[in-house]
């Protein structure tokens, strides 16, 4: 996953990637984008072993305050299989 100020992003895979984004203006609207991308694909993203986050969260750093933890909640739910998480 990728977060920037300007634009949020999931790619699957190394090899063979799946990848789709948007654009939207502020952290919270991003992990709301993702979040309902990511119920919508719940069963392929149950698959996933290791999950990373990377992105400008300097930029973003007031709207964090702002987000409920339900929202990142949301977000990891569907990701039943981590082992590794590694925000970038």
């Amino acid at each position: 996953m990728e977060l920037y100020p300007w634009s949020a992003r999931i790619t699957l895979g190394s090899l063979t990637s799946f990848d789709l984004g948007t654009r939207c203006d502020g952290l919270d609207q991003q992990v709301l984008w993702i979040a309902q991308l990511c119920r919508g694909h719940s069963l392929l993203l149950s698959q996933v072993e290791s999950l990373e986050i990377s992105g400008d969260m300097d930029s973003q750093v007031e709207l964090q305050d702002s987000m409920e933890a339900l929202q990142w909640l949301d977000l990891f739910r569907p990701f039943i299989a981590v082992q590794g998480l590694y925000i970038l």
